[in-house]
């Protein structure tokens, strides 16, 4: 069983389409990518399963259960937005204290939870830093670390990598693959072709409609391409 779920999820805004009866599942221990041209909707999609936006027709179902109004599912929920939202005044350490206030998380576990993860974005030298003195670089990088604090069991992530460094980038997706392996189900929306081939299922968008989904190699087979993006061009012009 599919461990989110969801079923012709359409959302209409101002009469247009934002998203057009799209059906899909993430599964556990699995990097599911979503990828598609600025404006395809992948924002737009990852919203409506966290319930950000409300959506006019469809499904949404984690662990078997109706969401977003599941209070107690939400807290298995981890959100990166594509936008940093960060209070400059403060620095890291009390980033990370705040929410884990929010997520009751106890002292002990708090604190190791915050030793790794600004470790693992290579923040801890820079944990005692207003925000306001970090680049656009460390601010993403604390923004995903802030997102996994109360160690959720569904990452969804918007544009994560975006503005980082190539270092970095790699150093992310070293921790996102760990997380995968030990049991974390991740949807991630990107634009970069590169990052969508380090995931286990994508997910094609144009214009609110998935158009195809299916593994790097089965899309690229499908397509007989061999480069990603020579494949998301014919599998889209297949279906326009």
């Amino acid at each position: 069983m599919a461990y989110l779920e969801v079923n012709n999820l359409s959302r209409i805004s101002r009469g247009k389409p934002l998203l057009d009866k799209i059906s899909f599942s993430v599964d556990q221990g699995a990097i599911t990518g979503i990828i598609g041209p600025s404006g395809s909707g992948k924002t737009s999609l990852i919203k409506a399963v966290i319930g950000i936006d409300k959506c006019s027709e469809g499904t949404i179902l984690l662990e078997n259960t109706p969401m977003p109004n599941h209070h107690k599912l939400k807290k298995k929920i981890g959100y990166m937005a594509q936008t940093d939202s960060l209070y400059p005044y403060l620095n890291a350490e009390q980033h990370m204290g705040y929410y884990a206030d929010l997520y009751h998380i106890p002292r002990k576990k708090y604190l190791k939870q915050t030793a790794e993860l600004l470790a693992a974005v290579d923040l801890r030298q820079a944990e005692n830093r207003n925000i306001s003195t970090y680049t656009a670089d460390m601010k993403r990088r604390l923004s995903l670390a802030i997102a996994l604090l109360h160690a959720p069991s569904l990452i969804l992530l918007d544009e994560p990598t975006a503005g980082i460094d190539p270092i970095y980038n790699e150093r992310v997706w070293q921790l996102l693959r760990h997380l995968a392996d030990f049991g974390a189900a991740i949807l991630i929306a990107t634009s970069s072709p590169e990052e969508a081939g380090k995931c286990d299922r994508l997910l094609l968008l144009e214009k609110g409609k998935m158009f195809a989904e299916g593994t790097p190699s089965s899309l690229t087979d499908a397509a007989r391409q061999r480069e990603l993006e020579n494949a998301f061009s014919y599998l889209g012009r297949s279906k326009s």
